[in-house]
């Protein structure tokens, strides 16, 4: 990867790294996402990708330390792609309608002002325009003003298209795909009364300012911005945090993803949980929303502030590092590894690798995480890595059985014949500890306990007896 650069090389995508954190707010200051940057510059520069001329082109970056606006978007569209689907993490929609429903119970006329930043190519907040409208009546709905942002104009122009492929509904029941979208030739055309509740807009949440009154970002009750921050170095982050903190009504709400809550970076925001979703409020003692809560006491938000004590609780038990980055709870990674599983199982394995690294980036080292990577790894080809994260899986689970089987798989490429009878052998003793039911759930396509246990022993036995 990055060592195979030389020095030079390094120091210079380095520089270049540096001045596409000053300008988009994007980190890509590790190694692996040196490397990672690198390959992408040759998509970026795909009519001129021989190295030369792409270290060129860095080079006259890193001379005038910016990035002209002519490569600006094209750099923006590659960098800032952004897997995502309808109705993705549902469990902020209670908590969207509790909030709601407390606007609408004060009587106010006002419009409801919810911004999805960070929008990639439209899902998100169409799902929120959908769900307005199977939740309230016309009057109500009308009163909804969606804005949504992206830095990229590909995503963007794909966003106000409105047409999606099938794989953009795999959390959507189909009564609601047969409601609110055409169906043609494969392609899913979403209806233009969902359409007119969104407005897109070009913005870069680093460099541009906001409040912005003209593109409506001012007073708003809610900004979505879920799997966004991740990609920002810290400094881009409080810089964002103070933006959006601005752009809130008193008492608004703030929503990113799990993996992406700080405490230290998002300082003036209060720590909410609401049901199954934790997120930001902004609150000061003069919103209409406080004062009917104080006047009737009996009447109690059912959006729960954290206690100090209770926060600490959470704090203790979640292992945060001293990056004080919020190590999502339990639900929220399985979720993460069912998305993982999906991308590998349709190939796009440096996608999942992708995942993968954010994942242990921020905090998470559960077995099944290395597991995964192994498994990706080997499908790459990578066998030597591969075997790393799979030691490394078994060092913090020596019971992982998945990743005690593939180890020996890994050991039989790697010639490591000894090892892998070790392997096997230890899988076997495991294997004798678990019962059907458990073995059962470990591999599909008709692979239960009982014929996994015969090919293991086969294996075991065919090593050993030519050993």
């Amino acid at each position: 990867m990055i060592n195979e650069f030389d020095s030079t090389l390094k120091e210079k995508l380095i520089s270049f790294a540096i001045i596409i954190e000053k300008e988009l707010g994007l980190s890509f200051r590790s190694e692996q996402k040196l490397y990672d940057l690198y390959v992408k510059l040759f998509d970026i520069f795909s009519s001129t990708n021989t190295k030369e001329k792409v270290i060129s082109i860095i080079d006259s970056i890193n001379l005038k330390r910016e990035i002209p606006k002519d490569l600006l978007t094209p750099i923006a569209n590659i960098l800032t792609i952004n897997e995502t689907y309808f109705f993705r993490e549902s469990n902020i929609y209670p908590l969207l309608k509790s909030y709601i429903d407390k606007i609408v119970s004060l009587e106010s006329v006002r419009d409801i002002k919810i911004w999805s930043a960070g929008c990639s190519s439209g899902e998100e907040p169409y799902s929120i325009a959908i769900f307005i409208k199977e939740n309230y009546p016309k009057d109500i709905v009308s009163r909804v003003k969606i804005i949504a942002s992206d830095i990229s104009e590909k995503a963007l122009q794909k966003a106000t298209k409105g047409v999606f492929s099938k794989w953009s509904f795999r959390d959507v029941k189909t009564g609601i795909i047969d409601k609110y979208f055409q169906q043609n030739n494969g392609e899913f055309h979403i209806l233009d009364s969902v359409k007119e509740m969104v407005v897109f807009k070009n913005l870069n949440l680093i460099s541009n300012n906001y409040p912005d009154y003209g593109k409506g970002l001012f007073d708003l009750d809610v900004i979505l911005c879920r799997n966004v921050l991740m990609y920002f170095s810290e400094e881009s982050i409080g810089h964002i945090s103070n933006k959006f903190f601005n752009s809130l009504l008193s008492n608004g709400i703030l929503i990113t993803s799990a993996v992406e809550m700080n405490d230290l970076i998002f300082k003036n925001f209060i720590r909410e949980i609401y049901g199954e979703c934790i997120f930001y409020r902004k609150v000061t003692n003069n919103t209409q929303l406080d004062k009917k809560e104080s006047s009737n006491s009996k009447n109690k938000s059912s959006i729960v502030k954290i206690e100090k004590r209770k926060k600490q609780e959470i704090i203790s038990n979640s292992t945060i590092k001293k990056t004080s980055i919020y190590i999502p709870p339990k639900e929220h990674l399985t979720k993460s590894i069912d998305y993982i599983r999906e991308l590998a199982n349709r190939g796009e394995l440096d996608l999942a690798v992708r995942e993968l690294n954010i994942l242990i980036e921020n905090g998470r080292s559960e077995s099944i995480i290395y597991y995964l990577y192994a498994l990706v790894l080997s499908e790459k080809k990578e066998t030597s890595k591969a075997l790393n994260m799979c030691q490394k899986a078994l060092y913090l689970d020596s019971q992982n059985l998945e990743a005690m089987i593939l180890s020996g798989f890994l050991y039989m490429e790697c010639n490591q014949k000894e090892k892998a009878i070790k392997s096997f052998q230890t899988s076997l003793k495991i294997m004798e500890k678990s019962s059907d039911k458990e073995l059962n759930t470990l591999f599909e396509e008709g692979i239960n306990g009982s014929r996994l246990k015969e090919i293991i022993e086969s294996l075991y036995i065919d090593l050993d007896s030519n050993g």
